[in-house]
C-alpha cells in the first residue's frame, strides 16, 4: 500500500504498530543510516527580504533517504539545523532535486517536517511545518526537483527548541536521492484574504432575509468575548435534493479567512434540518457568517460555493440589525480612528 501522507500523519500510522515499529528502529536505524548532520551556514545567507522581512538560508546538503521499517509509515532521516539568528520564524521555502534509488519510490511519497525532536511518535515532540508532498511531485519515479513553500504550523524562535529537519519516504523498502536540499526560513507573515462582502449585524435578536437557489450570504459582527449561539431555526426554505425543507448550512470565520466551525443539521435524529453554531467561549474580535440551503461547501480563506436548490426565507437567530444608536457609535469609532492615523 502506498502513502502520499505528512510526517505527522505516517506518526500516526506507525504508532498503530507499537512496539513492532519502536523495536524495528532500534535495529535498522542504525548509525550508518541516521547520518545525524549538523547543518549550519554563514552570515551570507541571511539577507532582508521586502524591507522589514529577513529570511536565512541554511548550507544545501546531500542525503539518502531510505525506509527499511516494513511497516505502513516512515523510516525518516534527519539533520540537526544551526546557526540561525535570533529571532521568531514563520515561512519556508524549501527544494530538494530528487531522483530514485531502489524499492520503486515515488517523489509524491517524499515528504519532510521541521520539528523539535527526532522522535516522531512522541507526544511531545512540536512539529513547526508539515506540509505533505510537493505540489509539483508526481506518481512516478521521474527524476524532479521538489519544491515547497508556505506558512509554519507554529512559529519557531531560534532556541526555544533544537531545530530538525526530517526526511521520509513513505513507501516501505524504498529509497531516493535527496540532492541539494535547500532550506530558507523567514519571519514574514501570511497576508489575511480580503473579506467578502457582507451585512454588519450586532450580537443579540434575529435578522432574516430572502434567500436565492445557489446563493451564499455573508454577515459580519464584532463580538466582545463569551458564549455565543447562532442558529437558522425558523428558516421557511423549499425542499432540498433529498426532499428535506428548511435544511439549512452555516459557517463561522475569523478575521484572518480561517473556518471555526461550521454545521449543516442541529439535531438530524429528531429531523431539525436548520443549522445550530453553539461556542461555549469565543474570544473576542471580528467575525464573518455565511449562510445558505444545503449543500454548501467550507475551506479557509472565505472560500463558500453553494450547490443548493432551495429558496426561500433564511433566519438568523443571535444575530439582528443594530440599532441607530449603535450604528452612530460605530461611526463614532471610525472617525476617533481616523484621526488618530493622521
Amino acid at each position: 500500500m502506498r502513502i502520499a501522507s505528512s510526517i505527522l500523519a505516517a506518526a500516526a500510522v506507525a504508532a498503530l504498530a507499537v512496539p513492532a515499529f519502536a523495536a524495528d528502529k532500534a535495529t535498522t536505524r542504525g548509525p550508518e543510516r541516521l547520518n545525524p548532520l549538523n547543518i549550519q551556514t554563514g552570515p551570507s545567507a541571511q539577507s532582508p527580504n521586502n524591507g522589514s522581512e529577513a529570511s536565512f538560508t541554511f548550507a544545501p546538503f546531500n542525503q539518502v533517504v531510505a525506509n527499511s521499517t516494513g511497516i505502513p509509515g516512515i523510516d525518516p532521516e534527519f539533520v540537526l539545523l544551526n546557526g540561525l539568528p535570533a529571532g521568531t520564524w514563520s515561512s519556508y521555502t524549501v527544494s530538494v532535486d530528487w531522483s530514485a534509488i531502489a524499492g520503486d519510490p515515488w517523489s509524491e511519497e517524499s515528504i519532510w517536517a521541521l520539528t523539535s525532536a527526532t522522535d516522531i511518535a512522541n507526544p511531545a515532540t512540536v512539529f513547526y511545518a508539515d506540509p505533505g508532498p510537493a505540489s509539483n511531485s508526481a506518481g512516478n519515479g521521474s527524476p524532479v526537483t521538489l519544491t515547497w513553500s508556505g506558512f509554519f504550523d507554529e512559529a519557531y524562535t531560534t532556541g526555544s527548541t533544537p531545530l530538525y529537519f526530517l526526511m521520509g519516504q513513505t513507501f516501505s523498502g524504498s529509497s531516493a536521492n535527496w540532492n541539494n536540499v535547500s532550506i530558507t526560513l523567514g519571519d514574514d507573515l501570511p497576508v489575511p484574504p480580503t473579506p467578502p462582502a457582507s451585512t454588519l449585524l450586532t450580537v443579540g435578536g434575529s435578522y432574516s432575509a430572502p434567500l436565492a437557489a445557489g446563493e451564499v450570504q455573508w454577515y459580519s459582527f464584532n463580538f466582545a468575548g463569551g458564549p455565543l449561539v447562532l442558529d437558522t431555526l425558523g428558516s421557511t426554505l423549499t425542499a432540498s435534493t433529498f426532499g428535506a425543507e428548511n435544511d439549512t448550512e452555516m459557517g463561522l470565520y475569523n478575521s484572518l479567512g480561517e473556518l471555526i466551525l461550521s454545521n449543516d443539521d442541529a439535531d438530524i435524529v429528531n429531523d431539525i434540518f436548520t443549522s445550530e453554531l453553539d461556542f461555549p467561549s469565543l474570544a473576542a474580535g471580528t467575525y464573518y457568517l455565511a449562510v445558505g440551503g444545503f449543500n454548501l461547501s467550507f475551506a479557509d480563506d472565505f472560500d463558500v460555493t453553494s450547490t443548493a436548490i432551495q429558496s426561500g426565507t433564511i433566519v438568523i437567530n443571535g444575530l439582528s440589525i443594530p440599532e441607530p444608536a449603535t450604528l452612530s457609535v460605530l461611526a463614532g469609532l471610525g472617525l476617533v480612528a481616523l484621526r488618530r492615523r493622521k
